[in-house]
């Protein structure tokens, strides 16, 4: 039973240090985020676009050129035509 209860502990305590570790990671990665948005640490203007290697960019055009299918259904369907199916009755329900 004792040993339980330090394997536990042990366990809690590794899984705060994880937690830690993560929170950790993402302030790092935000101030990454902040210095490449800022334009710091690189030389040069803020906002200064950067020219991509004609590779990369050639890799890369099929993918931003590909446009992605409207995913919202009321726009597939005014945009081929399809109306809403009429709503079924009950039984013994009346027109109105």
């Amino acid at each position: 039973m004792l040993l339980l209860k330090y394997l536990l502990m042990i366990a809690g305590f590794a899984l705060f240090g994880s937690a830690a570790a993560l929170v950790a990671y993402d302030v790092y990665l935000a101030a990454q985020l902040r210095h490449l948005l800022a334009g710091e640490g690189s030389g040069r203007v803020a906002g200064e676009a950067v020219a991509a290697p004609a590779a990369q960019a050639e890799a890369c055009a099929p993918l931003l050129c590909a446009r992605r299918p409207a995913r919202n259904p009321a726009l597939l369907r005014r945009r081929h035509g399809i109306r809403r199916p009429k709503t079924l009755r009950v039984a013994g329900e009346r027109a109105a």
